[in-house]
């Protein structure tokens, strides 16, 4: 009987074969699937937004936001993220909204750009660089 657990196989193509990362991982779940009818999904990886990404958009961005408008950080992500992750229901109401966690990169990072639009011009902020702060300490 295979595991209730489902690996994810990370492979690339080569010449129109999969050439897999961790060949054993494969062969052993293919033979706890033997004789099993199977489901096979190829996609390229998501990716997703790195943890320096993460302390930009929170302890930069949002934090200069939050010093010119007094509002909380947490707030200001949740504005932000409902204003454009959100999704209406019938009544035109807002009723859920899709979590920046789950952005891909890309997803995130045209986020990302709308916030800082939106800062730079209806707050004239002007927000450094990422590569000029070191990310990695920053608190807020």
């Amino acid at each position: 009987m295979p595991s209730t657990i489902i690996p994810k196989l990370k492979a690339k193509i080569e010449k129109c074969q999969l050439i897999f990362d961790d060949k054993e991982k494969y062969e052993n779940w293919l033979f706890q699937l033997n004789d099993s009818e199977v489901e096979v999904i190829i996609r390229e990886p998501k990716k997703i937004r790195s943890p320096q990404a993460n302390r930009y958009y929170f302890g930069v961005v949002l934090k200069l936001i939050s010093e010119h408008t007094g509002e909380s950080v947490e707030d200001l992500h949740n504005h932000f993220s409902f204003k454009w992750l959100g999704t209406t229901g019938k009544s035109g109401k807002l009723v859920s909204r899709k979590s920046t966690a789950t952005l891909t990169k890309k997803e995130f990072t045209d986020y990302l750009e709308r916030v800082m639009l939106w800062g730079e011009r209806f707050l004239e902020i002007t927000f450094p660089e990422p590569e000029t702060i070191d990310l990695d300490f920053l608190v807020w």
